[in-house]
């Protein structure tokens, strides 16, 4: 289902495996002429590998929400990020030293 993808996504272009923590919201995106799609957006939390930009990405780092790049690359990004920023998250466990932050990716096949 879409957690699986989620987790299979998450791994083949960050290399970090994850584990979901919780569905945080889904949204209708009609941000490419012709491709409309629903956008399912999960809270998630790291439990095993190394950031790494996978196959299909150039770069990947992990930005804190209050100090993300002027730049976000594509609509529904800057939407989710948005909607994360308003509704704000909270971890189902608590965690001392959490390290809270946006993975941000640049793909080469994907369009504004």
């Amino acid at each position: 289902g879409p957690e699986e993808a989620a987790v299979r996504e998450v791994k083949e272009e960050t290399n970090l495996d994850i584990r979901i923590r919780k569905l945080h919201t889904v949204f209708f995106s009609t941000a490419h002429p012709g491709k409309n799609t629903v956008v399912h957006v999960y809270l998630g939390e790291k439990v095993g590998g190394a950031l790494r930009p996978g196959g299909d990405v150039s770069d990947v780092r992990v930005f804190p929400l209050d100090k993300l790049p002027s730049r976000i690359a594509f609509t529904s990004h800057r939407k989710i990020i948005t909607h994360i920023a308003k509704r704000g998250h909270r971890r189902t466990t608590p965690r001392k030293s959490a390290r809270r932050g946006i993975p941000a990716r640049r793909c080469h096949n994907e369009k504004n």
